[in-house]
């Protein structure tokens, strides 16, 4: 047994038949929030609900763990360099453009159609 074992690879998405059945690109079940996929009406709302707020955490979890990175590095620049003199213009500009993009991937909703 390894002593870390690797996470199914991502993105993960929902099963179409069970709805809070949270299943990887290939279709291998990873997790469920309740309701079975033998028994698809099982699920509630909230259960529903659960399975996508998974989904979208997981499925951006790097890409915030690198927007969160940026930050501090950015944050220690304007620190070093009051108030950011030191810091390029395009850097901060393409790194606000990159939160901006990873928080409405993050806000995302995530539909069970």
């Amino acid at each position: 047994m390894t002593e870390n074992p690797k996470h199914t690879p991502l993105p993960w998405r929902i099963n179409r038949i069970a709805l809070t059945c949270i299943e990887s690109e290939k279709g291998r079940v990873t997790a469920s929030c309740g309701g079975h996929q033998e028994h698809p009406g099982d699920s509630t709302p909230e259960n529903q609900a659960n399975t996508r707020f998974i989904i979208q955490a997981v499925n951006n979890h790097d890409a915030l763990v690198v927007a969160c990175e940026r930050a501090i590095v950015v944050a220690k620049r304007m620190e070093i360099s009051k108030f950011a003199k030191i810091t390029s213009l395009e850097y901060r500009k393409e790194t606000i453009k990159y939160f901006k993009q990873i928080l409405a991937k993050a806000r995302k909703e995530i539909n069970c159609d």
